[in-house]
């Protein structure tokens, strides 16, 4: 299924690199893909940037402290609308691990410019 939209999924991390590659994998089998990944480490205690090197597939940005999950998800936000003019974001914790066709049912119920009363 193609999308006209450019997707960027945002994935926060803390202290859980076993649940992060799961939630990697499945963002990866997805029936509809995003057009990027970005890991947001919210100062974890394990430093993972080493894992994320030359990988062209995901952008991983380490935090120097750890912001809190707004703040942490705020970063990942304007670094995907930054980076790659995101017109939709798929915001996901490291241990939201999606069903296949997650990413296709939100697009699905998705109404550009609908106001929720």
């Amino acid at each position: 299924m193609q999308v006209p939209y450019k997707i960027v999924a945002v994935v926060l991390h803390y202290n859980s690199s076993d649940s992060l590659f799961k939630v990697l994998a499945a963002i990866k089998e997805q029936t509809v893909r995003p057009n990027h990944i970005i890991v947001v480490d919210n100062a974890s205690q394990v430093d993972l940037s080493n894992t994320f090197k030359g990988n062209t597939d995901i952008i991983f940005k380490r935090l120097e402290t750890n912001l809190g999950v707004g703040a942490g998800h705020n970063t990942g936000w304007r670094a995907a609308i930054a980076a790659y003019d995101a017109e939709l974001i798929w915001s996901l914790e490291h241990d939201t691990i999606p069903k296949p066709d997650c990413l296709e049912k939100l697009i699905d119920h998705y109404k550009p410019n609908e106001l929720v009363a």
